[in-house]
């Protein structure tokens, strides 16, 4: 990957923005924190798409 190509990675973000329901809250109004983490899979899934121009799967 070039320069070129990072600089133009780093002027898209952000990748992901998404706000809590409140199905996404225990009942101490806390988000739960597999909820913020498949956020964090989903918006790397996304950059990953973006740079490898087609489908990528994510693994760990």
């Amino acid at each position: 990957m070039s320069k070129n190509d990072l600089d133009a990675l780093r002027k898209l973000q952000p990748v992901l923005r998404v706000a809590p329901q409140p199905r996404d809250l225990n009942n101490n109004g806390h988000i739960f924190g597999g909820w913020v983490l498949s956020q964090m899979d989903i918006a790397g899934g996304i950059m990953a798409a973006r740079v490898a121009q087609g489908s990528t799967a994510t693994v760990a």
